[in-house]
């Protein structure tokens, strides 16, 4: 595996890395679920995931190019309970805000758009860790972000 990552082209690497998590989610899904998944699916969820990751890449390159011009945009994907991609959101804003502000209103924009085409929701996620802890947090917060994250809290009672 170590060779792998010396030796192996770049695509190469992502379709064994994806097939090995692949393999590794469906022997999860047998222990733990008692769900098999056929060989058909699990090739197909990697070919999937694959072409969603180079899209997501294509996206991110875009817009770090994008950063010099005071561009970013915002981003969201649905996924069903098998993890394959049901809808997607991307819109672009002006601007070059901080890290944490962006986070927060590109979620509060995901969740607007959740509750305008009435989809239903059993999992969120985000990898800011300090967004959870603000949203979760029951103090008065009075910071920048504040109206934001108030947004965000109300989004949860309009989901349907």
């Amino acid at each position: 595996m170590i060779l792998g990552f010396e030796q192996l082209h770049k695509d190469q690497l992502v379709l064994l890395v994806t097939t090995l998590w692949a393999i590794w989610f469906s022997r999860n899904k047998k222990l733990f679920a008692n769900f098999d998944l056929n060989t058909n699916d699990t090739i197909a969820w990697i070919d999937s995931y694959i072409s969603d990751y180079n899209a997501a890449m294509a996206m991110k390159n875009r817009c770090s190019n994008q950063q010099t011009q005071s561009k970013m945009g915002f981003g969201a994907v649905l996924l069903d309970w098998q993890g394959k991609v049901v809808a997607g959101l991307s819109a672009p804003a002006a601007g070059n805000l901080q890290p944490l502000i962006a986070e927060a209103l590109s979620l509060r924009a995901s969740l607007e758009w959740c509750v305008s085409i009435q989809i239903p929701l059993a999992v969120i996620e985000t990898d800011s860790k300090l967004l959870v802890d603000k949203v979760l947090s029951k103090k008065d917060d009075f910071s920048a972000l504040a109206d934001v994250v108030e947004d965000i809290r109300c989004s949860f009672i309009c989901l349907p």
